[in-house]
């Protein structure tokens, strides 16, 4: 297994849950002035700078300049090294991001992935097994796995590389777990609708080798699916996706603020690495801490007019709300000051109650996952000290489970969404749940159509790898070298 090959769920590599530097710094330094040339553009152009008429350019070209030398300094310095306070690898010691599953078929006799690499086989007989992060480096296929029935740890070796045709596939721990708790497994048709002659279900490990191998779209060079949205970290990968640069909009709006603000220096790499996209790799964990303060950014309201929502019934003002999504929300209360007044009056706290406590409701990622080790007591703690600050002091829950506090009646929920909505962590779990909710469309259709592409069962073509295989089905020896890290 080699570092260039991503999660199919996550789009981050199996090491440190993603890149770990801002772009690559050479022993010459080369890319530095190319990157502070388009961060020093923004600045001087930015609403949050300018105006003020505070900053000059030699002032932000000084702030670029330190803050990119400190950022250089990471190639010098080992840049896993625990002494700095930021971590462009956040992700570091959380098991959501330790665990690297590894799906797929393995001949311990020969020691290597079956297929020889490139025939997959049926899902119905496929292991996981889980990878010994300590053991992945770069160019070095051999892993090690968790032998569940001796309880020991087991050495063997697994190429997953998609570029040589592996239809093994890698996930992490987290959003294996997301996936298997955030699917509404409920609703989807069942497996016999598409294989009616298949008596025993597959398990989801299963289900999902099936889908990404016989997709009509087969995985890309990283590993990962080219028509699922993963929230743009999918662009930092070039055959390794050790910095972020590839996904970088070239936007500069949280270190804008940030220099707006006060901060320097070292103080600068988290709002900058942020805005290159590091908050993909964040650990998902993390809710945010109260403050009723945390309300979106929201202009005020140029009249006091009434409006159609103010003569609906309550319970058809409910109906429409619950339908809407937080931006929207965001809208409506600039409309003017009375409809913002009857919603923040209890209609939306309602409403988003609902859509966060709802088994179909499109805010629950913000609940705990019970399989991920901590976050139902991590969500009780930060939920209890919200319900603490509200403007109403009331008890801390009606019961002693992690959503007993979040189902109280005084729970602030908009201000809790809110929070979450900007909030780094929060960020990285909605991306996960709408990778999820893409999976979830794939089910639909693997469950309702089948297979796209019989990869199981049908010939390769004459051209194919396995047409490649010497004597005895085993690739040649100069062929072996081809495809070997």
């Amino acid at each position: 297994m080699a570092l260039d090959e991503l999660c199919v769920l996550s789009a981050t590599r199996p090491y440190n849950g993603g890149p770990s530097l801002l772009y690559w710094v050479d022993e010459d330094n080369t890319l530095t002035p190319e990157f502070a040339a388009i961060i020093l553009k923004n600045l001087l152009s930015s609403p949050y700078l300018m105006p003020s008429g505070k900053f000059s350019k030699e002032d932000l070209e000084k702030i670029v300049s330190d803050v990119l030398e400190i950022h250089a300094r990471l190639m010098v310095h080992n840049w896993q090294d625990e002494e700095y306070p930021w971590k462009l690898f956040p992700t570091k010691g959380w098991e959501g991001f330790e665990q690297f599953h590894v799906i797929g078929y393995f001949d311990e006799e020969e020691e290597q992935t079956s297929g020889n690499y490139w025939r997959p086989r049926p899902g119905c007989e496929v292991t996981t097994r889980i990878v010994d992060m300590e053991t992945i480096t770069p160019w070095c296929n051999f892993l090690q796995y968790w032998d569940e029935e001796e309880e020991t740890w087991e050495e063997g070796q697994s190429n997953i590389s998609a570029c040589v045709g592996n239809p093994n596939i890698g996930c992490y721990e987290a959003p294996l777990a997301y996936l298997k708790a955030w699917i509404h497994w409920d609703a989807l048709p069942p497996r016999s609708t598409a294989f009616p002659d298949e008596e025993e279900p597959l398990e989801v490990e299963a289900e999902l080798y099936e889908i990404i191998n016989t997709h009509r779209e087969i995985p890309n060079d990283s590993s990962v699916l080219d028509f699922v949205d993963y929230g743009g970290i999918e662009k930092a990968y070039d055959q390794f996706q050790h910095t972020f640069d590839g996904a970088w909009s070239q936007t500069t709006v949280h270190f804008e603020r940030a220099i707006r603000d006060g901060l320097r220096g070292e103080e600068l790499m988290v709002p900058l690495s942020r805005d290159f996209g590091a908050w993909m790799c964040v650990r998902t964990d993390v809710w945010p801490e109260a403050s009723l303060n945390d309300q979106p950014l929201i202009l005020p309201a140029t009249n006091s007019a009434t409006t159609p929502f103010h003569v609906l019934p309550p319970e058809l003002l409910f109906s429409i709300l619950v339908l809407l999504s937080p931006t929207d929300y965001a809208s409506l209360l600039i409309i003017s000051r009375s409809l913002r007044k009857l919603l923040q009056g209890g209609a939306i706290d309602t409403a988003v109650r609902h859509q966060i406590l709802s088994n179909t409701g499109p805010l629950r990622w913000l609940l705990p996952v019970d399989t991920m080790t901590g976050e139902e007591d991590a969500f009780k703690s930060a939920c209890t000290k919200w319900l603490e600050a509200s403007v109403i002091p009331s008890s801390s829950g009606n019961g002693s489970g992690a959503l007993s506090v979040i189902q109280h009646s005084d729970f602030p929920h908009f201000a809790f969404l809110c929070a979450a909505w900007m909030q780094d962590s929060m960020r990285n779990r909605r991306r996960f749940w709408n990778i999820t909710k893409q999976y979830e469309d794939l089910w639909v259709d693997y469950r309702t159509n089948g297979w796209h592409n019989d990869t199981f069962t049908k010939p390769p073509p004459a051209d194919s790898h396995e047409s490649e295989l010497g004597e005895g089905g085993s690739p040649s020896e100069e062929l072996s070298v081809v495809y070997t890290f």
